[in-house]
């Protein structure tokens, strides 16, 4: 709590969606896919956030699965 209140960024956001797999291993992989996409690609966070499907997909691992290529 005490690194997210010094964040410069006041707004926090809060994904409640199962969008991975639950034996998935790609959690970190999900996490650097949108922080790419924010701070990189200059994407909104709610556009970012909407790629995903609100539950575990194909899709989802794909978007994740593909931060690297």
């Amino acid at each position: 709590m005490d690194f997210i209140n010094r964040c410069k960024y006041k707004k926090r956001f809060l994904n409640d969606s199962q969008i991975q797999d639950f034996n998935s291993i790609l959690c970190g992989y999900y996490c650097c896919k949108v922080i790419k996409n924010i701070f990189v690609d200059n994407i909104d966070i709610m556009e970012c956030i909407n790629m995903f499907s609100n539950k575990p997909s194909n899709l989802n691992k794909d978007l994740a699965d593909d931060l690297y290529i």
